[in-house]
């Protein structure tokens, strides 16, 4: 691969790495705010800051891979701007290169919607990138239970009741959360793939 693209980079820790493992691969990466590392960082990184809800700035054809992390996502109101991005993903996506999504997805609890907004459902993105072209698409789900019964699940709703606690919760709010998360068998769904252009 020459090059790959990774939209909502974030930390940028995912394209430092691969960057360090593969030094013959250009990385570059988009996000809304310029979070690049100030410390030093592979020279093949090029962090860069843009609303690729809006358009990407690269030329068509241009990268073997993109990384698209969609859980950035998941505030919007309407499929219209994922729908956008994703013809943009796939405009800048070279004939025979790929895609790779991860998203999540809840199965939550009145108590736990209310505190922290989170929007139940997926969006189905293994059908929203087959609409926009790209072919042989999979994705693997994995579940993480909220709660009790599980070390992953019980640091889950730790973290989210910090969280919570920093948005000024009520402390019963709290309490509560762990035997609400129980009671709906409160889930996070994490699911990824892979799709191809040709």
């Amino acid at each position: 691969m020459e090059r790959v693209l990774e939209i909502a980079y974030s930390s940028g820790y995912w394209m430092m790495e691969m960057a360090t493992d593969f030094p013959n691969t250009q990385f570059f990466g988009i996000d809304l705010e310029s979070s690049a590392p100030d410390l030093v960082y592979p020279r093949n990184c090029f962090f860069g800051q843009g609303d690729y809800l809006k358009g990407l700035p690269y030329q068509d054809n241009f990268f073997d891979m993109v990384r698209l992390d969609m859980m950035h996502l998941r505030s919007l109101s309407t499929l219209d701007p994922i729908l956008f991005l994703l013809s943009e993903v796939f405009r800048v996506t070279k004939k025979g290169g790929y895609i790779e999504f991860w998203d999540s997805d809840y199965n939550s609890s009145p108590l736990l919607e209310r505190l922290t907004g989170i929007r139940v459902g997926n969006d189905h993105i293994e059908k929203l990138l087959t609409e926009q072209g790209f072919v042989n698409v999979t994705q693997k789900n994995v579940a993480i239970p909220l709660g009790k019964g599980s070390t992953v699940g019980e640091f889950t709703v730790d973290i989210i009741k910090s969280f919570i606690a920093s948005i000024d919760a009520r402390e019963d709010d709290l309490l509560y959360l762990i035997e609400e998360c129980e009671k709906y068998d409160s889930r996070i769904n994490v699911f990824s793939g892979f799709g191809q252009k040709l």
